[in-house]
C-alpha cells in the first residue's frame, strides 16, 4: 500500500509542478536594456510591453533579436538567448527525490526553467556617420571589387551564445570543411556604401556636380579581401540540415579603401577589419535575411570607422584644390580668323600630349599656340 501511495504523491507532483523552475519562472522575463535618449527598443520587430522600467521578453527558448532604433543614428542589433539556469532550478532537488521524471521535464520541456541576461547596456561606443555638413565634400563610390577566394572566406562554429562570447574575438582554427549554404550577394556591398551615403547627405541625388564642381566630390574605392562568418549553431533547419537555426551569425569583413582625385589617381589608402552586429537565425528563411543585415552591417562600421579616420576627414574638408583653381586667371582666346576647312588641315590641327604618366590627343585652338 505504502509504494502505491509513493507513486500517487509522486505523478501529483509531476503534474502540478512541472519542476519547481519552470512553475515559479513565469513565461516573460523582465530585462532591464539601458538605452540612449530617444533610442527606441524592439524584439523581434515588435516593441514589447515595458513594465517598471524593464522589458517583457517571452521565454520560449528561442533567440531575440534586440535592436535599438535612433532617427540620428545607425540601428544598433543584439541576440540574446536563455541561458543562465534559474536559482529556482535548485528546488528541483527537493522533488528529484521523489520523482526524477520532474528534473527531466524542467530541463527538456519547461522552456521558462532558463533566463535571460538581466540587463543588456546598449550605450557601449559605437561610431556613427555624422551628416554632412557645407563646408565637407561629396563622397562618390567609385568601384566596389570583391577580391576574395575560398580560402579568404573562413566559417566559425559556437554550440553556445555563452561559447560565442568568450571566443567570438579569440577565432584559431576555422571549420574546414563547412558545407554551409551561407551566400552572399555580392551586389550587397555597392548597394550598402551607396544608401549608407545618400541617407547622411553624402551623394548629390541630382547627379549635377561633376557638372558644377568637380573638386567638390571625394571619390573611394573599396575592395573586400577576407569574410569571416561566425554561427551559434544550436541546431538544424528543418528545411535544411546545412543552415544553422536556433542560433546567430556575425561577420568580421576586412575592407581595404582607397581615396582618388579627380583623375582618378590614388592619393591615400587605409584597412579596415570591421565587425557587424549579431543577428538571430531563427529558420532557413530567416538565415538569409539575417546574412544580409550582418555583412551590411559590417560593411558600415567599416566605413564609418574609415570616413572618421584623421586623414580622410582632413581631405573631406581640403579646399587647397578649389583654391588652386580659384587662383588661376582667366584667359582670353582671341577668335581665330582661320578655321580647317578640309581633312588635310584638320589633321595638321591635331597634336598627340605625352607626359610620364600616359599621354592623349588634343587639337589647336588659336592661332597663337593653345590647345
Amino acid at each position: 500500500m505504502s509504494r502505491f501511495f509513493l507513486i500517487i504523491i509522486s505523478v501529483t507532483i509531476l503534474t502540478l509542478t512541472q519542476g519547481c523552475a519552470t512553475l515559479l519562472n513565469g513565461n516573460y522575463q523582465k530585462v532591464k536594456i539601458i538605452t540612449a535618449k530617444n533610442d527606441v527598443v524592439y524584439v523581434n520587430g515588435y516593441k514589447p510591453t515595458v513594465k517598471k522600467g524593464k522589458y517583457l521578453i517571452l521565454r520560449d527558448d528561442l533567440p531575440k533579436q534586440i535592436t535599438i532604433k535612433n532617427e540620428t543614428n545607425t540601428d544598433k542589433n543584439f541576440c540574446i538567448a536563455q541561458g543562465n539556469i534559474s536559482p529556482l532550478i535548485l528546488l528541483d532537488g527537493i522533488t528529484l527525490a521523489i520523482s526524477p521524471l520532474v528534473m527531466y521535464m524542467d530541463h527538456n520541456i519547461g522552456k521558462k526553467a532558463k533566463n535571460y541576461p538581466n540587463s543588456i547596456d546598449t550605450t557601449l561606443d559605437s561610431e556613427q556617420l555624422s551628416d554632412k555638413d557645407e563646408n565637407s565634400k561629396y563622397i562618390h563610390v567609385n568601384k566596389v571589387k570583391i577580391d576574395l577566394i575560398s580560402s579568404d572566406v573562413k566559417y566559425y562554429f559556437f554550440n553556445s551564445f555563452s561559447n560565442y562570447n568568450t571566443y567570438k574575438n579569440k577565432l584559431k582554427r576555422p571549420d574546414t570543411n563547412p558545407d554551409n549554404n551561407i551566400v552572399i550577394d555580392n551586389t550587397i556591398y555597392s548597394y550598402t556604401l551607396n544608401n549608407l551615403l545618400i541617407e547622411n547627405g553624402y551623394i548629390d541625388t541630382n547627379n549635377s556636380l561633376f557638372n558644377e564642381d568637380y573638386l567638390n566630390v571625394l571619390s573611394v574605392n573599396a575592395t573586400i579581401e577576407k569574410v569571416n562568418i561566425k554561427i551559434v549553431h544550436r541546431t538544424t533547419s528543418m528545411q535544411n540540415n546545412n543552415v544553422p537555426s536556433n542560433g546567430k551569425i556575425a561577420f568580421d569583413v576586412t575592407i581595404n579603401w582607397e581615396i582618388l582625385d579627380f583623375y582618378e589617381k590614388p592619393i591615400y589608402n587605409q584597412t579596415t577589419n570591421s565587425t557587424s552586429d549579431d543577428f538571430a537565425v531563427l529558420d532557413f528563411h530567416n538565415c538569409k535575411t539575417s546574412t544580409f543585415k550582418g555583412v551590411k552591417s559590417a560593411i558600415e562600421n567599416g566605413f564609418i570607422h574609415f570616413i572618421n579616420s584623421e586623414k580622410v576627414n582632413f581631405l573631406l574638408y581640403d579646399k587647397s584644390e578649389i583654391q588652386v583653381e580659384d587662383s588661376i586667371e582667366l584667359i582670353t582666346i582671341p577668335v581665330s580668323k582661320v578655321y580647317a576647312s578640309n581633312l588635310p588641315q584638320a589633321i595638321k590641327s591635331s597634336v598627340t600630349v605625352k607626359t610620364s604618366e600616359g599621354h592623349g590627343s588634343g587639337f589647336f585652338i588659336s592661332e597663337n599656340g593653345y590647345i
